[in-house]
Parts: structure tokens; sequence; C-alpha cells
């Protein structure tokens, strides 16, 4: 590991610690308003994550809850008009400490904070203890802020099990898993719409295929079924590359 490298994990693990003995203190205690206020926190700008999660909007509704996704631009079309959430705030990926403080102003009344990554940011830190939601899902068990803690389901539960988890928590009794599919305005014939969708991409390139290990799969999926069309999710960053 370079020394660059080394002295910027402990610069992290500093501001890190003293971002938590600044701000993470246990949530208050209060009573959800009449109208439970969940938001979820989504700016990691994953859209395969998102699509497989969309069932927790329709099946909160079964609470009488109200819908507050923060998210990037992105991905915000798709929370509004295809997951029908209350609310749509777009930010930045992973936005600092001064756009959170301004979000702050911008929320109220929050009694649920639905935010499943492995560790908390420094800046989301002090934006869990400025918001002050009765309840924090997290897999950050680290946390005195996160009462809500699911460090266990990070290695046990997929993340459909994790969001039905949190249903199951907040209430909710027979929940349907069925994902909320984007679908474009104008369909193409079916004769033309692919059976088979193939995603060789991820949201970092190290964790994606490599050309040659994509070809060999796509190779191997057309030979075992030869009568189905085969279509290659994409991004605008990735689109040259899908079609060559």
């Amino acid at each position: 590991m370079s020394t660059l490298l080394s002295l910027k994990i402990l610069r992290k693990a500093i501001s890190r610690l003293i971002f938590r003995l600044l701000a993470d203190k246990p949530l208050p205690t209060k009573t959800p308003g009449e109208k439970l206020h969940i938001l979820l926190l989504r700016w990691d700008a994953k859209l395969g994550d998102s699509i497989v999660s969309s069932f927790f909007f329709r099946e909160s509704r079964k609470l009488n809850a109200r819908l507050t996704v923060l998210t990037v631009n992105e991905l915000a079309e798709m929370h509004t008009n295809t997951f029908g959430v209350d609310e749509v705030i777009v930010t930045k990926p992973h936005p600092g400490l001064g756009e959170l403080r301004k979000l702050v102003n911008q929320l109220s009344n929050v009694d649920v904070v639905v935010h499943l990554v492995g560790r908390l940011q420094p800046a989301e830190i002090v934006f869990m203890r400025l918001l002050r939601p009765a309840s924090l899902y997290s897999l950050d068990d680290s946390l005195r802020c996160v009462n809500r803690k699911m460090g266990f389901a990070a290695n046990t539960l997929n993340i459909v099990e994790q969001y039905k988890y949190i249903l199951q928590d907040l209430g909710a009794k027979a929940i349907d898993t069925q994902y909320i599919v984007p679908l474009p305005a104008e369909l193409p014939p079916a004769a033309l719409s692919p059976q088979i969708l193939f995603n060789p991409y991820a949201s970092r390139r190290d964790k994606g295929l490599s050309p040659s290990r994509a070809t060999a799969v796509l190779q191997a999926i057309t030979d075992e079924f030869p009568d189905h069309s085969v279509g290659i999710l994409c991004s605008p960053s990735t689109l040259h590359s899908a079609q060559l």
C-alpha cells in the first residue's frame, strides 16, 4: 500500500472519529407523526439497487406513510414518475456537510431514515444529528445514532430481504416484493424486444466484467438460448462499449 493511500485512509479514520465524538448521539425518543414520514438516502446512483428495492415505496403506502427520497439527478425522474415517491430532492453524489445542512431546512418532521450503507460518512453523522429522526435503519451498528441496527443483514440478507425486514419492523404484514420496473413510454414491437437482458457493467469499472469476459459470457448465453434475443444494459458512459 502506498504512503499516499495510507495517509488518506488515516485522515478519513481521524475525521470519522472526530465527527463521532462531536455528533454521534442517541436519537431522541419521540412519537411518530400521524402520517409516518420515511426518508430514504439513495444518492449512491445505483440503478440496479433502486429497482430491486422499489417495492418498498409501494408497500410503505400501505402503512399510510409519506415518502421522501434524496437521490442524484439521474435517478430523480424514475423515483417520481415510476416509483411514485411523494417528494424527490436532488443532491450531489455523497453530498458534503454544507449541502446536508441546507437539506435539513428542506425536510420537516422526519420519523424514519433508511440509509443502508456499510459506514456512514462523517458529514452523514452530523446530518442525522441535525435531522433527529425517531428511527435510523443502518448497517453501521457501531454508531450510537443507529437505533435500528442492521449490521447482521450485510452478510445474511440480500437487498430485497433487507427492505422487507424494515417494512416488517415498521408493522407491515403481507409484503409484495415484486419490483417496479421502469419501462419506456413507447415500447418496441414484441419481435424486437430482448428476451434476455445482460449487464456486464457495474457502478465502478473494477467491479464490472472485462470486455473479453463479457464477450465470452454473452457468447455462452446465445449458445444456450439460440432462439432468444439478447439486450445489453448500459449507461450513457458505457453505450459506445456496448455497441462494439
